[in-house]
């Protein structure tokens, strides 16, 4: 799974004009977004002239979805 986080502030045209502040996860939960637009937020050749996300990191989704949680048990 590939992640984004957002560099620059901006609200999105293809998603109802909602708002991503800085340092928001990009995109949010349930919203697909096409390879292009994904160039197109993180690339320079966008209206504000800037990257408005950066590539944060790329999992596979099976191990991040089947990583168990380490509970921490106390100790008596």
């Amino acid at each position: 799974m590939t992640m984004y986080r957002v560099v620059h502030a901006f609200r999105d045209r293809d998603d109802s004009n909602y708002y991503y502040h800085a340092g928001a996860t990009y995109p949010r939960d349930g919203l697909f977004v096409s390879p292009e637009r994904l160039a197109y937020l993180s690339g320079a050749k966008n209206r504000m002239q800037t990257p408005l996300i950066e590539k944060v990191e790329d999992i596979p989704a099976e191990s991040a979805e089947s990583k168990p949680k380490k509970v921490r048990k106390a100790h008596e």
